[in-house]
């Protein structure tokens, strides 16, 4: 059942962040923050690279892990694999 507002009888739903509130994410974060994380991994990348990979739910995509450590998107470990 969803919530309704007492006065309107509107239904109480979250909204999605307006102009404001995206610039203020751009201003932050940047509007490419995935591209730009993407690079840095490349460009630190030495070769010597051990991991493991895995389809990440929060990311929607297959990431590689370094082995050892948990996924920094979802928690998930290699174990869980």
């Amino acid at each position: 059942m969803t919530s309704k507002n007492d006065i309107t009888g509107d239904p109480i739903i979250s909204k999605s962040g307006g102009k404001d509130y995206n610039d203020g994410w751009d201003k932050i974060w940047g509007k490419n923050q995935k591209e730009k994380q993407k690079a840095m991994t490349e460009l630190n990348y030495d070769g010597d690279f051990t991991g493991w990979s895995h389809y990440c739910e929060e990311e929607k995509t297959v990431l590689e892990v370094e082995s050892g450590y948990p996924c920094n998107w979802c928690g998930k470990k290699e174990l869980d694999n």
